[in-house]
Order: C-alpha cells, then structure tokens, then sequence
C-alpha cells in the first residue's frame, strides 16, 4: 500500500481545477466552477468544482469527491492506475517494488503499443515507397512527428522481438499484434503505414495500417478491440483536439484519420475522426466534457447522408447542437483542402448549416418539388428529423423552416407531423397539493421574462419538493416556456395560488423582491434536506469523509 502521507502530498501538488478543466468546459459562478456532468445526461450544469476545498459535487446525480476520485472516473482508472499516474504529474515518486501496489493488466498492453508505435515511427524513413506516399497524400514532416506515423515491414520483427520477451502468444494474439496464418504466428500489420490511435490522455490503444499500393485489399486494416481498444469510444485525434475544443467551443467530426491530419496541418486542431463506425452514445460523452456544439463534415452520398441522420439522431437525443459543413463537390476534407486550401476550408466552417436547413436543401435537390407529390415526398422524408426534435420549439422552428423553404402553410406541415407521431400532451390535475412558494415560484416566472431568467438561474428542477410543480418546471424548461400546453398551466396555476399575491397589484420591483426570497426558501430547504440524509448515512457509511465533502459542498450554497 501507498502511504497516507504520500497520498496526501499528491493532493496537495494537485489542483482540482486543472484536472477537470483538461476534460469538461467549467463556468465560475461565485465560489465554485461549473459544467454539465460528465457522469450523467443533464442539459443545465450541475456539476460543481471548489477549488477552495479541492472537491468536487454534482447536484443532479450526487457523484462527488476529491482530485484522486475525479481523475479516476474522467479516466476510466482504478484507484493504483490513478495514483501512479497523479503521482508523476505531482513529481512525487513511490516505490512499487516494495509495495504491493501494481496497475493493472492495461498498462502492459500500453507500455508494448507504445514501444510498437515507437518501432514503426524509426523504421519508417527506411522504406522510400512509405515516404513517397505519405508525401503524395501532402502529408509533411511535422504531422508524422505529431501523429507518430510509421511503417510496417513483411518481416514478423514485431512478434519474433515481442516472443522473445517473454510474452505467450496468446497475449500476442489478444493485444491485436499478432495474427495465426498458415499455422504459424506472424505480425498482423505488414507492408504499411502505420497510424497510432491513441486515447484521450495519449496513450497508444491500437493501430491503423493503410497499404501504399490501392489495389491491395483490405486498404485499410484496423486493431481488433482489446482491453484498451474499442471502436464504439475510439475519436482519432481526441488526444490533440481536446484544448482546442474547450478554446473554440465547438468540435468537428470527419470520417478518416488522413482527414483529421490534413485540417491539423492547415492550424484547424478541433477535430476528431470516428473511423467509418457509426457515432456512439460512448462518442458523445466524450465530446459532452469539451463542448455541446458539433459540426459534421462527411462524405455526403446517399450512405454519408444516412449516416449523418443518424448521427443527428444520437446529438439531437443529447440536446447538442449540430451543423453540417458543406464539402461541396470533395467527398471528405482531405480532397477539399488539397484542392481549394485552408481559407476556403475556413469559410465553409464559419457558414457551416444547421443540419435541418442542410436537410432540406439535400432533399429538394434530390426531389422534383415542381409537383406537389414531390414536396410531400420532401416532407415525408423530413419528418423523422422533426419528431426527433427535443422540445416543441425546435419541433416549431424546423417545420417553420420546412413551410419557408417549400411554400407549405405551417399549419398545414404540423398538420402532416401530428398525425405520422400523434400529439403528446403532459397530464395536469386541476387541483393539485405543492408547497404555496412553489407554486408563487411558477406562477412569477410565468409573468416576466426578467423574473424566468433570475429563476430560472437560481433553481433547479429537482429542488422541488412537489411532484407536480417539478414535472411542470421540467416541461417549461424544455419548452423554453412555449410549449402547447402553456396556457392549461397558466390555468392551473392560478386556481391554486393564494389570492392575496395575485391581488396585490405587484409592480416588478416588489415581484422581484418576492422572486428572491422565494429562491431563497426553495433552495435552503432542498440543501437543508440533503444534508440532513448525509448526516443518516454518517452513522452506517465507512466512507464518511466523503460524505463530509458532500456536506461542506451543499453547506457552501446556502443563501
């Protein structure tokens, strides 16, 4: 075991700060930084980071603890792997010989990528046909430093050199290095250029080796998954991308890692590639911790453009924006920038579409909308993008751009929407038991733009205590107080406030000053009533100064 001591000294090397914001866009508000979760889908940040108690809390799905127990969860890491790695970077040395204390089996499989990766790297400049492409492809010096670009050569070096290390060959095998052929063990990459592909933190998990020669097959051969290495959670590039991504508040998604290379080369860093497999949940909770503004940039054939929905799909289900960067007549980025340059590339980003607009003009080009079975075509075509929408407005503002776009009444294409996904109303009781200041709370935000914006700041759904008041709460957050439903709520509402409110003929001073204490009121008794489970589970819990953690957290918000 690691001393306490020395644990200690980790921590106070280490700023919490710094570890979350390498991984998650943090906002300073008061005493603390905030970010949406990475552990949970939210769409209002929750998750707090004070950097005075070097701690860290979400509000929403109560994960919360120290700078060791954030680096392990953002990194996927046991407790040893997170210590070893936090103690280098606080310069702090432990001794694992004389402990017990050892990683796991992971960092066998990265220490040997990473000594492959470095073998493929200094054997490239051997082989004059490698150079000689990687040069036609317009790829310079600097990006094959960057992206440790090597070579592979017919030769089995990798598994005869690996063999003789002492590892089996079913490690071999199971790494992704080694392949059986003609009952014989030999190296999996042979004859070509290698690409490292490596995780968030740089770590090498696994390989891709494109041939020179086009007509040999497969052209592109990838790692098999491993321990380290799955596809579904594979973003090329991430390891580079990540900085660039919380400056510019925006990531771009291609395809190919030749993509991803060409538009580094060209200074455009915030982009990822996803390897030809289909956008994941995984994918996403990865961009989530840098940025919620995603702008697609694929081949746009009849499969690119199917790939795209449903990549759409997954953004859309996440609440992310999307926009679509028109490569005009390339089929990817590389063939773009080789062809009209980094000015133009630049241009197409800043005017990069919303995906409905991009939608609806790939749709119409493809439609004889001269008739009218031709625009129903379009709008049949469109309507799995609309009822993928999160919120009535979106649903509104894509069917407004629709009836813009193909000289079609709104009505008449919400008409259409209803009927293919039929309504979905909320059910509301017309008497209804919440605590008064609740609903004195809905009823003020209801009534002016500057008092939703000063409650809808301060509160959060799941501080309120009624069942009702938080479903409608939930439902005029989502619908950015438009939804269809607005005025049955209004309705509701007024029959349960007390009177004497409504009666007063408040001017918005005195509406203020009664906003303000109402948060006031809602908020400590959601922090009061927090605390006070914590304090139950002190007496069973082992773990009690996290529960401590958590206490000081919510104490510290109090108003």
């Amino acid at each position: 075991m690691v001393d306490k001591s020395q644990i200690d000294d980790i921590k106070r090397n280490l700023n919490i700060i710094d570890i979350a914001g390498e991984h998650l866009n943090l906002r300073r508000s008061g005493n603390s930084y905030f970010a949406l979760c990475p552990f949970h889908q939210e769409k209002t940040p929750s998750f707090s980071v004070n950097e005075e108690l070097q701690i860290f809390h979400c509000f929403g799905c109560g994960e919360s603890g120290d700078v060791i127990t954030l680096f392990e969860k953002l990194n996927n890491l046991d407790f040893n792997d997170a210590i070893l790695e936090l103690a280098q970077r606080a310069h702090i040395k432990i001794d694992t010989k004389n402990s017990n204390y050892k990683g796991s089996n992971n960092k066998e499989i990265l220490r040997i990528n990473k000594a492959v990766e470095d073998f493929f790297y200094k054997n490239l400049n051997n082989n004059k046909g490698a150079i000689e492409y990687l040069k036609k492809r317009n790829i310079n010096a600097q990006s094959i430093k960057d992206f440790s670009i090597g070579y592979s050569e017919s030769n089995d070096h990798i598994t005869k050199k690996l063999l003789l290390k002492n590892l089996t060959k079913e490690k071999l095998i199971s790494y992704g290095l080694s392949t059986m052929r003609d009952n014989k063990i030999r190296d999996k990459f042979r004859n070509r250029i290698m690409f490292p592909i490596k995780n968030i933190k740089g770590d090498t998990i696994g390989f891709i080796g494109r041939v020179i020669k086009d007509d040999v097959k497969p052209k592109y051969l990838n790692s098999p998954e491993t321990e380290v290495f799955k596809k579904s959670e594979v973003l090329y590039g991430i390891n580079i991308a990540k900085k660039e991504i919380l400056q510019k508040d925006f990531v771009i998604i291609t395809e190919g890692n030749i993509d991803v290379i060409q538009a580094n080369q060209v200074g455009i860093k915030n982009i990822v590639g996803i390897q030809g497999t289909a956008l994941s949940q995984n994918h996403i909770d990865t961009i989530k911790r840098y940025t919620n503004k995603v702008y697609f940039a694929l081949d746009m054939d009849s499969a690119g453009y199917k790939a795209l929905q449903r990549s759409i799909e997954i953004t859309e289900k996440n609440d992310l924006i999307s926009k679509v960067i028109s490569l005009d007549d390339c089929k990817d980025i590389d063939e773009f920038i080789r062809k009209y340059g980094k000015s133009k590339f630049i241009d197409k980003i800043i005017n990069a579409e919303e995906f409905i607009t991009f939608s609806i003009k790939y749709e119409i080009k493809n439609t004889d909308i001269e008739k009218y079975e031709g625009k129903i075509d379009v709008i049949k075509k469109l309507l799995p993008l609309i009822n993928m929408a999160t919120n009535e407005i979106k649903r509104s503002y894509y069917i407004s751009e629709i009836s813009k776009n193909l000289d079609i009444p709104f009505e008449t294409i919400k008409d259409f929407q209803k009927k293919g996904k039929g309504k979905t109303n909320i059910k509301l009781q017309k008497k209804i038991k919440i605590p008064s200041s609740e609903i004195y709370f809905l009823y003020l935000i209801l009534e002016s733009k500057k008092l939703r914006d000063i409650g809808t700041r301060s509160i959060k759904p799941e501080y309120m205590r009624g069942s009702n008041t938080k479903k409608i709460y939930n439902y005029l957050l989502e619908t950015d107080f438009k939804g269809e439903n607005i005025n049955k709520i209004k309705e509701v509402i007024f029959k349960n406030i007390n009177k004497e409110y409504i009666e007063k003929d408040n001017n918005i001073e005195e509406m203020t000053k009664d906003l303000n204490t109402i948060i006031k009121i809602i908020n400590n008794t959601y922090i009061k009533k927090e605390i006070l489970k914590l304090k139950k589970e002190l007496s069973s819990e082992n773990n009690s100064s996290d529960i401590l953690e958590k206490i000081k957290i919510l104490s510290s918000n109090y108003i």
